[in-house]
This record gives structure tokens, C-alpha cells and sequence, in this order.
């Protein structure tokens, strides 16, 4: 799912490079421009690796944000999933909580499900 997520966060960047913010930003627009990968696109929408929703939109706190988040990711692809990329986002929450290390994933990610947020700038 790395990889999906790394090709998300640069479909939108290049969709809005002459924007001044993703204002607008929404999983119909990232999926009509054809920002998701293929193996993504599912009859029932946009779904991750464990047929969790995924959705793209701008970020309600700033506009020159935009959130990209899966949910329920399995407990025991949670903890990779959310730590392995923490230098390429601004942020990653599990739930409410912010995502900054391994140890902090893997306390986050304590349910069966989890649904991620990951922050892009």
C-alpha cells in the first residue's frame, strides 16, 4: 500500500501544482483524474488492500493540506503502514492519534481495524 499512497499524494500534487491550495479537493475529483492506481478502483468506489474505503479530500483545518485516508487497515498491517512513511507526510494519525515513531503506531494501532489519516502539504 506504500506505493498507492506514494502515487495518491503525487497524483494530487500534480493535479494542484498551479493551484494555490486543494480547496475543491474531493475522492470524485482525484478518481476522475485518474490519480488512483488501478488495482485500487473497485465497482463499490476507491478501496485499500482489505477493501477498506480510501478517500482524498482537502484538509479541514487548511486548505493547502490535503488528507488521504484508509480505513480499516487490520491491527497487524497498521503498525507498518503507519510508520514506515512518517518522513513523506506532515502527518499520520491512527484514529485521533498522531502517528511519530514505530512505538506510537504500534500503541495506536490497537484495535482489530484501524482507520488511517495520512496529511499531505
Amino acid at each position: 500500500e506504500t506505493k498507492n499512497l506514494t502515487a495518491i499524494r503525487g497524483g494530487v500534487k500534480q493535479l494542484y501544482s498551479t493551484s494555490p491550495s486543494y480547496a475543491g479537493l474531493t475522492t470524485a475529483i482525484a478518481t476522475n483524474s485518474g490519480i488512483f492506481p488501478e488495482t485500487m478502483k473497485r465497482t463499490a468506489g476507491i478501496k485499500n488492500a482489505w477493501d477498506g474505503d480510501v478517500t482524498v479530500v482537502v484538509n479541514t483545518g487548511n486548505a493547502v493540506m490535503f488528507d488521504v485516508t484508509y480505513k480499516a487497515v487490520p491491527k497487524t498491517s497498521c503498525i507498518g503502514l503507519a510508520s514506515q512513511d512518517l518522513n513523506n507526510w506532515s502527518s499520520i494519525k491512527v484514529g485521533a492519534t498522531a502517528v511519530t515513531s514505530i512505538s506510537t503506531a504500534s500503541t495506536a494501532c490497537s484495535a482489530a481495524t484501524n482507520d488511517l489519516t495520512f496529511v499531505s502539504l
